[in-house]
């Protein structure tokens, strides 16, 4: 679920929680168009740890994204090797372990095992 640090998406994130429990489906937040460095990106990151899962890694602003509006091609086509291409090869990294299609990323916290051991830590904010 992406959610930018923003009071309004951070207001909203009660209602798409309910909605995706009631439907009996799992799910992570995905931080959304951060700014790199900014007070408000590791304050949305820490509300919505605690809130639900926080999916890794950060997806920060980039003008690379919106470049590629109207191209049909995504950013690991049109900047591979920019830094926006990066995060968005990791977040499909992550979102692939979750599914259980590919193995844990290395570094990447299981926060499964993590609240099995008593530790119930979940993704980091950056």
């Amino acid at each position: 679920m992406p959610v930018r640090s923003t009071q309004d998406d951070l207001d909203a994130v009660g209602e798409t929680l309910r909605l995706v429990k009631e439907a009996g489906r799992a799910g992570a937040f995905v931080l959304n168009a951060a700014q790199k460095g900014a007070v408000s990106t590791r304050a949305a990151g820490n509300a919505l740890i605690h809130r639900g899962e926080l999916a890794e890694p950060t997806i920060h602003r980039t003008e690379a994204i919106p470049a590629t509006r109207g191209s049909g091609q995504v950013i690991g086509e049109t900047a591979p090797g920019s830094a926006a291409a990066e995060e968005i090869r990791q977040l499909w990294q992550y979102v692939a372990w979750r599914l259980g299609l590919a193995e844990q990323p290395a570094g990447m916290l299981d926060i499964d095992a993590a609240g099995a051991a008593g530790t119930r830590k979940k993704g980091r904010a950056e």
